[in-house]
């Protein structure tokens, strides 16, 4: 329910953790033991000022305090004049971390929880930047590096920022990916001049070296358009001499050619027929408009008997998954027939959480998740047949564990115990075990990636653009980067590692992995982007260097056939964003995206979102052109080559929702109808139903008439 704002603030972890740092004041630091026990009547009238010169007194003690702790970030020693006592006193930096630390541990305990309530895990944020003249002290920065893995960066003028906070009606239970895009309308693609690349020491061969800028007023170069997949193949199979007319006439004075003849020329014929349907096989439109139609309520299916706080979906192939809890914190978890929307099943867990997070549809079987408010806190995992809803084991995580699943295989990335662990998801038992790489200071921290399939990545995703159904290829693998910078290749059924490279990426650099490439940027400015081959160990090869040490990225996707995409922001200045698209062997191609936060891979093509002011949507094709322009909403991929497009960004609260189908070639938009009364961020879909939870029960609706 709303709180009281004061209250709610109050009681917030934002506010708790501002007011800890604050608390590092003078009168934190100006220890009893350094003057009261010598200088007993002077120390209380400073600490207790009965008349204004008192007071005057105690400020300019708080003053002095002040001075020397600001003078203890740099120096070791600082002197102290109290007044009314004639010998200065020494503060060392050890007096202030000594009182500083209990209020520093509460503080980074803050900080975990403030990270946790956003959904994430402190190795996916881009930087820990220290605000507040506090955090100038150096154990600040120690402690939070050593508690959570991350070097944090000190401004040079922390005294100025301030951080704004915001209330909700209900707490969300994970992150909205960042929604869509939306500010200034998106200018049509026109390439900026680049400054020369400086030159570097670098050895892998540039695979797309980037042509010198054209002086000051001349056009620029025109990058030819790529052929779309979906483009009209040349009419009429290939043809070649003797193959067209007539039947070929005999020798003179034969009366039929040799039998052989006649076998050459049928073969030749059958392989220009082969010839023939392979090409319109490759060049047919693998994602083609699907046949969007109004929605129409297939099923509405309870959701218990009382009001659910909050509700889950998934769905996978002909089958739907709808969760609620209990009110005794356990989970009812309901299969659907996703064809006709016909109740399978309905079952509760043995398991209990204070909180859930997700369902998980895998083939033959649902997964629930329980949420946990920090890293260290207990949360279960429990897998459900998803014939019957019998559940078939459970097991505890931590909360800053990740779990990622394959056909047969959950694999779980243990962060007590530095490894990776194989359970079977029949029984849960484990069938290997391997431990992560480790580094000198970082230990066994890591982070961990699935290999993307062109399968999956042209299937429903979630908002952010994970595939929904990432299991469509066989032989599921993960790449792992370690502590010590090494990057290795694993097979998600056998935990075998199947590749392994040095030196490669750190934990908090973007690191993609599709099909056969593993894409690696810096995260820093001047970055390079690297491709690396998942099947030998060949030096990686440039795609794209930023030239320009202002130039950081920012999101990084598999976009097409060896070709990566990704958002560069030039000195954080979100206005000036544009899309980096390059493939191996091909020029780099540019545009100016403004204020987009978000990029999704439609084959060749890319969803960009944008956030502010409004959500907004926006399409680009291979070039650059724009498909889709200022769409308003958020869009999600329905397959490769179609959007699903909410008109608001999705919410935890019940209200109605009004939605469009996209297809992503043209841009031609079809008005579906509206969604009544749901809590549409517990939404799921496929390429012909969402199903969402309501305000009181579960409803499925179709929007395709194929």
């Amino acid at each position: 329910q709303r709180e009281p704002e004061g209250d709610w603030w109050e009681r917030s972890a934002g506010a708790d953790l501002a007011r800890l740092l604050d608390g590092l004041n003078a009168d934190k630091i100006a220890y009893p033991e350094l003057v009261g026990e010598r200088h007993a009547g002077q120390w209380a009238r400073l600490t207790r000022p009965a008349d204004p010169a008192q007071r005057r007194d105690q400020v300019r003690l708080w003053d002095e305090v002040r001075g020397a702790k600001e003078t203890l970030s740099r120096s070791s020693v600082a002197p102290v004049a109290v007044p009314g006592v004639a010998e200065t006193i020494q503060l060392t930096r050890a007096d202030v971390e000594r009182v500083a630390t209990p209020l520093l541990r509460r503080a980074v305990q803050r900080a975990r929880e403030v990270i946790a309530a956003a959904g994430l895990r402190p190795d996916q944020l881009d930087g820990l930047f220290l605000v507040g003249g506090s955090s100038r002290i150096p154990l600040v920065a120690r402690m939070l590096h050593a508690e959570l893995g991350i070097a944090p960066t000190v401004l040079d003028q922390p005294e100025l920022p301030v951080a704004e906070g915001a209330l909700t009606d209900l707490p969300l239970r994970k992150p909205l990916p960042a929604p869509a895009y939306a500010g200034p309308p998106l200018a049509p693609p026109a390439p900026a001049p680049v400054s020369p690349p400086a030159p570097r020491p670098v050895s892998p061969p540039m695979a797309n070296p980037v042509s010198p800028p054209a002086p000051a007023g001349a056009p620029a170069p025109v990058v030819p358009s790529q052929p779309w997949p979906g483009s009209t193949p040349p009419a009429g199979p290939p043809q070649g001499p003797g193959l067209v007319g007539a039947t070929p006439t005999p020798p003179a004075g034969a009366t039929r050619w040799p039998r052989a003849r006649w076998v050459v020329l049928g073969a030749v014929l059958a392989l220009a027929g082969v010839a023939t349907a392979a090409t319109l096989y490759l060049t047919r439109d693998r994602y083609p408009d699907l046949e969007f139609a109004s929605l129409r309520e297939l099923s509405r299916l309870s959701a218990g008997a009382e009001r659910p706080l909050d509700m889950w979906t998934a769905v996978l192939d002909d089958r739907a998954y709808l969760a609620f809890a209990l009110p005794d914190d356990r989970l009812e978890v309901v299969a659907v027939d996703a064809g006709n929307g016909r109740e399978l099943w309905r079952e509760q867990t043995d398991v209990r959480a204070n909180d859930w997070e997700a369902i998980i549809a895998v083939p033959g079987a649902v997964a629930v998740l329980a949420d946990a408010p920090g890293d260290g806190t207990p949360r279960p995992l429990a897998v459900l047949d998803g014939r019957t809803g019998e559940q078939r084991w459970q097991r505890v995580l931590r909360g800053d564990d990740d779990v990622y699943f394959a056909d047969d295989t959950a694999v779980l990335v243990d962060r007590t115990a530095d490894e990776l662990v194989g359970l079977r998801l029949t029984n849960g038992s484990a069938k290997w075990t391997e431990p992560n790489p480790r580094g000198q200071y970082a230990g066994g921290r890591t982070v961990v990636r699935p290999v993307g399939t062109d399968a999956a990545a042209g299937g429903p995703a979630f908002l952010d653009g994970t595939p929904r159904n990432p299991w469509t290829s066989k032989g599921r693998r993960l790449v792992q980067v370690g502590a010590d910078r090494s990057v290795r290749l694993l097979d998600m059924a056998s935990g075998a590692v199947l590749r392994q490279w040095g030196s490669v990426a750190d934990l908090d650099d973007l690191v993609v992995a599709h099909e056969d490439r593993l894409y690696v940027a810096a995260n820093e400015g001047g970055y390079q982007l690297l491709a690396y081959d998942l099947n030998s160990d060949a030096e990686p090869v440039v795609l794209h260097r930023s030239g320009n040490d202002e130039y950081r990225p920012k999101e990084l996707v598999a976009c097409g056939e060896r070709r990566a995409c990704l958002l560069q922001v030039p000195n954080n200045d979100v206005a000036r964003t544009e899309v980096v698209a390059v493939t191996e062997g091909e020029r780099m191609k540019s545009w100016s995206a403004p204020g987009v936060t978000g990029l999704v891979p439609l084959g060749e093509q890319v969803l960009a979102q944008r956030e502010l002011p409004e959500p907004t949507v926006a399409v680009f094709d291979a070039a650059g052109k724009p498909v889709l322009r200022d769409r308003g909403g958020v869009a999600v991929r329905l397959d490769a080559g179609n959007l699903l497009v909410f008109a608001k960004a999705p919410s935890v609260v019940a209200d109605n929702r009004v939605l469009a189908g996209v297809w992503a070639e043209s841009g031609e938009v079809d008005e579906l109808g509206e969604l009544k009364d749901v809590r549409s961020s517990s939404c799921s879909w496929n390429t012909r139903v969402i199903a969402c939870g309501a305000e009181k029960d579960f409803v499925l609706y179709r929007f395709t008439d194929d």
